[in-house]
């Protein structure tokens, strides 16, 4: 957890030109490795107290951005539809035991 927060604060301090796939793979990660860090904290926060919803957003925005410039599918797409990012919102968003987060996956999707 430490060193994610040095990561960040590294990217803040030098922010490094990214391709939009690898902002986009970048917050899907910090999104996995947040439910997985804190499913096992009975005092995790609620998902709107967390940054997940700025994640999802930008990934949106990436995807928006995408469909105006490629023609057919461009590779935030095809890195959503290979690695099931879409089964596992929607999974989580039915569960809604991660941080009530189903709200969240159906403003995501709407």
């Amino acid at each position: 957890m430490f060193r994610r927060f040095l990561e960040d604060i590294g990217e803040v301090l030098a922010p490094t030109s990214r391709t939009p796939l690898q902002h986009f793979k970048n917050n899907w990660t910090k999104i996995t490795e947040f439910v997985i860090d804190e499913h096992a904290n009975a005092a995790a926060p609620t998902v709107e107290e967390t940054i997940i919803p700025d994640l999802l957003n930008e990934m949106l925005i990436l995807l928006m951005e995408e469909e105006t410039k490629e023609d057919g599918t461009g590779p935030c797409l095809e890195y959503m539809l290979a690695h099931n990012i879409l089964r596992t919102t929607v999974s989580l968003g039915q569960s809604n035991v991660a941080f009530h987060v189903y709200s969240l996956m159906y403003n995501f999707y709407v």
